[in-house]
């Protein structure tokens, strides 16, 4: 995971962290409750690397703040999904920003100082085209046409 529990209540603060992971009809949890942050955190560094394994060796074992802050950004917005709960404008904003960020870096625009993926490693699709078995003008006599 690039992020954890303890950067997201950091980040978000610990009011947030805990509103974001009490169930709904519950009292509000006095602590997140890490399981449900770590899920969140899983699946956002996932989605991080979706974007990244086309240039970078994924996943990345360095730490970069960029990386812990989009991981954390993901993660609180799915966790204000469900549950009762709709995320705030800033949480879309911020998503969409996010997002934009990564798309920049798999498509090249914005580059990290990390180990790129070398060309041999990258996974490509090789088409080949099959010869016609029968071309138009070496059919056969007798073929509706002519022989």
């Amino acid at each position: 995971m690039y992020s954890s529990v303890d950067d997201m209540v950091s980040r978000f603060g610990l009011a947030e962290m805990c509103r974001l992971t009490t169930p709904s009809g519950q009292a509000l949890l006095s602590e997140p409750d890490p399981a449900v942050v770590s899920r969140a955190l899983t699946e956002a560094s996932a989605v991080v690397d979706s974007y990244l394994r086309r240039r970078y060796q994924t996943p990345i074992t360095s730490d970069e703040p960029e990386i812990t802050r989009a991981a954390a950004i993901l993660a609180r917005y799915d966790l204000a999904h469900g549950d009762d709960r709709q995320p705030s404008q800033q949480m879309i904003d911020e998503r969409a920003d996010v997002v934009s960020w990564l798309k920049g870096i798999r498509d090249g625009t914005i580059l990290l100082d990390l180990d790129a993926v070398s060309s041999s490693e990258e996974s490509q699709a090789v088409a080949q085209t099959r010869v016609e078995a029968w071309h138009t003008n070496a059919r056969p006599a007798g073929w509706g046409g002519v022989g």
